[in-house]
């Protein structure tokens, strides 16, 4: 379907606000200098977004459904409990996270290098724990609400986040394949800690 003006007005506005929040706060940002850059007029900025802060909240809802799209597949491993099976799970979750920075170039650097501000990560990975626990206490048979539960899980996406993070900043030199595999293994085996620890 071919892109309509206004979702191309939208989508340049969000690359360009991504691009000027990797050098600086979003209260130094002003609708002229976000304008200029995009080559968009102010009156066609304010009949999209009433100001800069909504523009925002629309650039993080775009990364947050986009994930949201990609990882539906999820559940289709809703069986998966053997060890290679669930990290062909994992390896979809990390290939849809890469693949979303290669897509969304400038966008994924803002959201992954940890410019994008903790309400934004926290939204991010509160979206992975929501999704992931539903399906991870189906698989497992395991109660939602044991204390503690929710913060292994929490910390057990951070650790693979985190390898995306590093990655994107280039920390990390490593190819998409690599950085995919070693993501996934490294939510795999927490995974089989937490199932110890908390299954029946």
């Amino acid at each position: 379907m071919a892109e309509s003006k206004k979702m191309k007005t939208k989508r340049i506005l969000r690359i360009e606000l991504a691009k000027l929040l990797m050098a600086k706060n979003i209260n130094q940002i002003t609708v002229t200098e976000l304008t200029e850059r995009a080559d968009i007029h102010r009156s066609t900025f304010y009949g999209n977004f009433e100001d800069i802060n909504e523009l925002h909240r629309h650039l993080e809802d775009f990364v947050i459904d986009a994930l949201g799209q990609m990882n539906s597949q999820i559940g289709n491993f809703q069986t998966f409990t053997v060890f290679t099976e669930v990290l062909e799970r994992n390896k979809l979750i990390y290939n849809n996270l890469v693949k979303f920075v290669i897509d969304n170039p400038e966008i994924g650097r803002w959201f992954f290098t940890q410019n994008a501000g903790l309400s934004t990560l926290d939204r991010l990975n509160k979206f992975f724990c929501e999704k992931y626990t539903n399906l991870f206490c189906e698989v497992y048979n395991i109660n939602g609400s044991q204390e503690g539960l929710q913060e292994y899980i929490f910390f057990g996406h951070i650790g693979g986040l985190e390898l995306v993070r590093k990655w994107c900043s280039q920390e990390i030199m490593m190819s998409k394949e690599d950085i995919v595999q070693l993501s996934s293994e490294v939510l795999t085996n927490w995974e089989q800690l937490v199932v110890r620890k908390f299954a029946p």
